[in-house]
């Protein structure tokens, strides 16, 4: 009876967080709180667990850390809580490791907000589950998805991502396969999902980069289009010489085309600018 009342509890508590919890600011942020509660899922309420799942999931966690930092929304409510639900989370697995840890620094995480339409997660255990062929097949493909989407943003190089919508084809895809991998969080030991995940990580690291090497190019170049339209307004201040009608007058022509060679020196001076 306590069993169950304590079940019901923890959906209630699920369907309240997902009232209150702060929108993610970016897919940094989201694609953490995801890997976040996975994990939260398999040890809620756990006291004990195989050492080896556990040192598994902190060294995964890593890569978890390392999405939030690169988030440059940290003063965001969503970073926050993300950052607070890591902490949380990291130090009851510790305190799993090591028994008897002080409360104020392993105590358990706070069950999730679980996605609507979400399949529900079994209980875990300490015996890892064995996928069945059909998942194997599902997430191998996944990983070979992502493999091809970091292939083709590879080849673009990083100059694309001053393109705000180019970028956001990039982030969304990334969003797709971290939703699709995050079906498997009940095989977070097998080696394809873990896999899959590197992959994941990979790719969203590169678009950040991106994203940060895009941004300094733009913060170097300043205003891009004040540029181009003062570039304009000088172009448009040439004035070219008049051709001039036969009968010629001696020395005509040679100042004519003096002046030409001026007028295309000084146009080929203002269009230097525009290849960078």
């Amino acid at each position: 009876m306590k069993k169950l009342l304590k079940t019901h509890l923890a959906v209630w508590a699920i369907g309240l967080a997902s009232l209150f919890a702060a929108d993610p600011a970016d897919n940094q942020i989201k694609g953490a709180l995801i890997d976040i509660e996975r994990y939260e899922k398999q040890f809620a309420g756990a006291t004990s667990a195989n050492s080896s799942t556990v040192n598994r999931s902190l060294k995964l966690l890593n890569l978890t850390r390392q999405r939030l930092d690169g988030s440059p929304n940290k003063s965001h409510a969503s970073w926050k809580e993300a950052d607070a639900r890591y902490k949380s989370l990291v130090a009851h697995l510790n305190n799993l490791l090591n028994p008897g840890t002080s409360p104020s620094t392993a105590s358990t995480p706070q069950a999730p907000a679980a996605p609507q339409n979400a399949r529900p997660a079994t209980p875990s255990n300490n015996a890892p589950q064995q996928m069945i062929s059909q998942y194997r097949v599902r997430i191998k493909k996944i990983k070979r998805d992502i493999d091809s989407s970091f292939q083709t943003m590879d080849q673009g190089g990083v100059k694309p991502f001053q393109d705000p919508e180019y970028t956001a084809k990039f982030e969304q895809s990334a969003q797709r396969h971290a939703e699709s991998i995050a079906k498997y969080a009940d095989y977070q030991d097998d080696p394809d999902v873990i896999a899959a995940n590197e992959a994941l990580t990979k790719y969203q690291n590169m678009i950040a980069f991106g994203k940060q090497h895009a941004a300094k190019e733009l913060a170097e170049l300043g205003d891009i289009q004040g540029t181009l339209k003062s570039i304009n307004e000088q172009i448009r201040q040439l004035k070219q010489p008049d051709t001039p009608q036969a009968p010629y007058q001696e020395g005509q022509l040679t100042q004519w085309l003096t002046q030409l060679a001026q007028t295309r020196q000084a146009a080929v001076k203002l269009h230097e600018p525009l290849p960078q």
